[in-house]
């Protein structure tokens, strides 16, 4: 993913989930996806992978909406005196 397209990215995060309509869908998955409660089920490691996965996505959801799109950095082009990463 270029810089652009990183930008671009979280400012769709930002236009969806910072409207009105969107923070109320924010906290209705906040809510599904268990985001402030334990997702452990004793015995259950299925359920518990399950639940775990939708708290998953609201982090990375939080994430981008913290994220600043004017600070996605656009890496330096490597030079031939530069080793391979």
């Amino acid at each position: 993913m270029t810089p652009d397209e990183r930008r671009e990215r979280i400012l769709n995060y930002h236009r969806t989930f910072l409207a009105p309509a969107g923070a109320n869908v924010l906290e209705d998955l906040s809510s599904v996806c268990r985001e402030k409660r334990s997702t452990f089920v004793p015995g259950s490691t299925d359920e518990t992978a399950f639940l775990e996965g939708g708290r998953s996505v609201m982090i990375y959801i939080r994430s981008m909406i913290a994220a600043k799109p004017d600070e996605v950095e656009t890496p330096k082009a490597l030079t031939e005196d530069e080793p391979d990463a």
